[in-house]
C-alpha cells in the first residue's frame, strides 16, 4: 500500500513536493481523530504537522508570523 501511495504522489511528499529516492524518509500521514490516510510526507513535513498538533489554526497563526516583514 505504501508503494502504491508513493507512485500515487509521483515520488514526491504531498506538502513541500520533495522527491523520494527510497522509502526510507517515507511517512504514511493520517488523521489523528479519523485515521484515515492523508499521504505521504518527507521526514520534515511530517515532524513540522506534529509538533503544529496537526493543528489548521496553529499553521494558519504560523504562516501570519512568517509574513511579517
Amino acid at each position: 500500500d505504501r508503494e502504491n501511495l508513493i507512485q500515487k504522489q509521483n515520488r514526491q511528499c504531498a506538502i513541500c513536493g520533495y522527491f523520494f529516492k527510497s522509502e526510507k524518509h517515507t511517512h504514511i500521514d493520517h488523521c489523528h481523530t479519523t485515521n484515515k490516510v492523508r499521504g505521504i510526507l518527507c521526514t520534515h513535513c511530517n515532524v513540522a504537522i506534529g509538533l503544529l498538533k496537526d493543528s489548521t489554526e496553529i499553521l494558519k497563526s504560523a504562516i501570519k508570523y512568517l509574513e511579517k516583514v
